[in-house]
């Protein structure tokens, strides 16, 4: 039985073609996208860091009677993530080992993109810790960055 299957499978390996060899041209793409993809990757952590903490800064309002801030922030939050963001990174990221030349402009692309959304995230944190907002989050005030008025 085991002499049969082992006759059977050398037999199948010989009867499917040979894959296309990957030669010196798809190696360099590779290496070129995984540079953009390392490239891309503190960008999109950051990203991701921001979304949950803008959401959680929005779940915590929501206890709130007025909604002045908090809607600027929605509409921020949604515009920062709208277009299927994290749909293509993961569809680039898949594409970088298959088809390097391809998935290169993708992530090209997604770099801009990413850096779009961080500024929104950030307009979003800024409308959600606004100390004279209808909201009054001056007890929520971030100490830790500097701004242009500081020494």
């Amino acid at each position: 039985m085991i002499s049969l299957l082992g006759y059977f499978l050398r037999g199948e390996r010989y009867r499917n073609p040979p894959g296309p060899e990957k030669g010196v041209r798809f190696v360099a793409a590779r290496r070129d996208a995984d540079a953009a993809l390392s490239a891309l990757a503190p960008r999109v952590m950051l990203l991701a860091e921001r979304e949950m903490a803008v959401l959680g800064r929005m779940r915590r309002l929501e206890r709130r009677p007025s909604a002045g801030s908090r809607s600027g922030a929605e509409g921020l939050l949604r515009e920062a993530v709208s277009g299927g963001f994290w749909e293509r990174f993961v569809a680039a990221t898949a594409l970088v080992g298959e088809d390097p030349e391809a998935a290169l402009p993708e992530l090209r692309r997604l770099s801009t993109e990413a850096e779009a959304a961080l500024c929104k995230l950030d307009e979003a944190e800024r409308a959600l810790r606004d100390p004279w907002s209808e909201e009054g989050l001056a007890g929520e005030k971030d100490f830790t960055r500097r701004d242009e008025n500081d020494g």
